[in-house]
Protein backbone atom coordinates (compact mmCIF):
# COMPACT_ATOMS: atom_id res chain seq x y z
CA UNK A 1 0.00 0.00 0.00
CA UNK A 2 3.04 2.44 0.89
CA UNK A 3 4.34 1.71 -2.81
CA UNK A 4 0.45 2.94 -3.94
CA UNK A 5 0.70 5.96 -2.07
CA UNK A 6 4.38 7.28 -3.40
CA UNK A 7 3.59 6.49 -6.65
CA UNK A 8 0.28 8.53 -6.20
CA UNK A 9 2.15 11.28 -4.50
CA UNK A 10 4.85 11.44 -7.72
CA UNK A 11 1.97 11.71 -10.14
CA UNK A 12 0.71 14.73 -8.03
CA UNK A 13 4.18 16.44 -8.07
CA UNK A 14 5.16 15.92 -11.47
CA UNK A 15 1.61 17.45 -12.83
CA UNK A 16 1.65 20.27 -9.48
CA UNK A 17 5.03 21.51 -11.45
CA UNK A 18 3.64 21.50 -14.45
CA UNK A 19 0.36 23.29 -13.76
CA UNK A 20 3.19 25.59 -11.91
CA UNK A 21 4.80 26.26 -15.00
CA UNK A 22 0.99 27.02 -16.65
CA UNK A 23 0.06 29.23 -14.13
CA UNK A 24 3.43 31.09 -14.09
CA UNK A 25 3.30 31.65 -17.51
CA UNK A 26 -0.15 32.18 -18.34
CA UNK A 27 -0.20 29.47 -20.87
CA UNK A 28 -3.54 28.37 -22.88
CA UNK A 29 -4.50 25.72 -25.09
CA UNK A 30 -2.92 26.36 -28.37
CA UNK A 31 -0.46 28.90 -27.53
CA UNK A 32 2.46 28.82 -29.28
CA UNK A 33 5.27 27.87 -27.60
CA UNK A 34 8.88 28.07 -28.35
CA UNK A 35 12.68 28.36 -26.80
CA UNK A 36 13.33 27.06 -23.37
CA UNK A 37 9.73 27.23 -22.35
CA UNK A 38 8.74 24.61 -24.62
CA UNK A 39 11.72 22.08 -23.59
CA UNK A 40 10.47 22.87 -20.04
CA UNK A 41 6.93 21.79 -21.04
CA UNK A 42 7.99 19.18 -22.84
CA UNK A 43 10.82 17.84 -20.05
CA UNK A 44 7.74 18.65 -17.53
CA UNK A 45 4.98 16.51 -19.48
CA UNK A 46 7.07 13.42 -20.01
CA UNK A 47 8.13 13.12 -16.60
CA UNK A 48 4.08 13.18 -15.83
CA UNK A 49 3.09 11.04 -18.38
CA UNK A 50 6.22 8.47 -17.16
CA UNK A 51 4.81 8.60 -13.46
CA UNK A 52 1.44 8.17 -14.41
CA UNK A 53 2.45 4.80 -16.70
CA UNK A 54 4.45 3.53 -14.14
CA UNK A 55 1.01 4.03 -11.41
CA UNK A 56 -0.77 2.28 -13.73
CA UNK A 57 1.36 -0.49 -14.41
CA UNK A 58 1.46 -1.02 -10.48
CA UNK A 59 -2.62 -0.98 -10.72
CA UNK A 60 -2.34 -3.74 -13.03
CA UNK A 61 0.27 -6.08 -11.37
CA UNK A 62 -2.14 -5.72 -8.28
CA UNK A 63 -5.26 -6.39 -10.24
CA UNK A 64 -3.66 -9.43 -11.80
CA UNK A 65 -2.65 -10.72 -8.49
CA UNK A 66 -5.87 -10.18 -6.92
CA UNK A 67 -7.49 -12.19 -9.71
CA UNK A 68 -4.93 -15.03 -9.02
CA UNK A 69 -6.07 -15.19 -5.79
CA UNK A 70 -9.61 -15.08 -6.45
CA UNK A 71 -9.17 -18.11 -9.30
CA UNK A 72 -7.15 -19.99 -6.52
CA UNK A 73 -10.31 -19.43 -4.18
CA UNK A 74 -13.10 -20.32 -6.96
CA UNK A 75 -11.10 -23.63 -7.69
CA UNK A 76 -10.88 -24.76 -4.08
CA UNK A 77 -14.66 -23.71 -3.77
CA UNK A 78 -16.03 -25.25 -6.86
CA UNK A 79 -13.40 -28.86 -6.02
CA UNK A 80 -16.73 -30.64 -4.57
CA UNK A 81 -20.19 -31.03 -5.75
CA UNK A 82 -22.51 -28.07 -5.03
CA UNK A 83 -26.30 -27.84 -4.56
CA UNK A 84 -28.70 -25.85 -7.37
CA UNK A 85 -28.57 -23.00 -4.57
CA UNK A 86 -24.85 -22.96 -3.79
CA UNK A 87 -23.85 -22.95 -7.34
CA UNK A 88 -26.12 -19.94 -7.63
CA UNK A 89 -24.41 -18.12 -4.96
CA UNK A 90 -21.13 -18.68 -6.20
CA UNK A 91 -22.08 -17.86 -9.74
CA UNK A 92 -23.65 -14.50 -8.17
CA UNK A 93 -20.65 -14.10 -6.45
CA UNK A 94 -18.36 -14.36 -8.89
CA UNK A 95 -20.42 -12.19 -11.15
CA UNK A 96 -19.87 -9.49 -8.40
CA UNK A 97 -16.12 -9.77 -8.54
CA UNK A 98 -15.77 -9.80 -12.91
CA UNK A 99 -12.11 -8.39 -13.02
CA UNK A 100 -11.61 -4.51 -13.50
CA UNK A 101 -9.47 -4.26 -17.27
CA UNK A 102 -7.11 -1.02 -17.56
CA UNK A 103 -5.48 -0.77 -20.98
CA UNK A 104 -2.52 0.89 -22.15
CA UNK A 105 -3.82 4.86 -22.92
CA UNK A 106 -3.29 4.19 -26.79
CA UNK A 107 -5.05 0.67 -26.81
CA UNK A 108 -9.22 0.09 -27.46
CA UNK A 109 -11.15 -2.07 -24.72
CA UNK A 110 -11.29 -5.21 -26.79
CA UNK A 111 -14.90 -6.83 -27.11
CA UNK A 112 -17.28 -7.53 -23.96
CA UNK A 113 -15.34 -5.29 -21.55
CA UNK A 114 -17.65 -2.58 -20.53
CA UNK A 115 -20.73 -1.61 -22.84
CA UNK A 116 -18.52 -2.80 -26.19
CA UNK A 117 -20.74 -5.33 -27.62
CA UNK A 118 -19.10 -8.71 -29.53
CA UNK A 119 -18.77 -8.61 -32.80
CA UNK A 120 -20.96 -10.58 -35.28
CA UNK A 121 -18.75 -13.18 -36.50
CA UNK A 122 -17.66 -13.79 -32.75
CA UNK A 123 -19.25 -17.55 -31.65
CA UNK A 124 -20.32 -17.93 -28.32
CA UNK A 125 -19.99 -21.20 -26.88
CA UNK A 126 -22.67 -22.11 -24.52
CA UNK A 127 -22.81 -25.30 -22.61
CA UNK A 128 -26.54 -26.07 -20.83
CA UNK A 129 -26.67 -28.21 -17.79
CA UNK A 130 -30.46 -29.41 -17.54
CA UNK A 131 -31.21 -29.59 -13.53
CA UNK A 132 -35.35 -30.61 -13.35
CA UNK A 133 -37.14 -27.73 -14.93
CA UNK A 134 -34.67 -24.91 -14.85
CA UNK A 135 -32.07 -24.53 -17.34
CA UNK A 136 -28.51 -23.15 -15.85
CA UNK A 137 -26.33 -21.65 -19.18
CA UNK A 138 -22.40 -21.14 -18.59
CA UNK A 139 -20.19 -19.63 -21.35
CA UNK A 140 -17.62 -21.79 -22.02
CA UNK A 141 -14.28 -20.62 -22.71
Amino acid sequence: MKAVIQLKQKVNETLAALQALVDRNRLSIGCKLNGALRGKVINLYMNAREACEAEANFVRKLLEDIEKLRRMRYATQRSGLLARGELMQLLMQRARHIPLWIGPPDMHPPPLVGAIPAPASMALKVMCLDVSINYLVFPRH
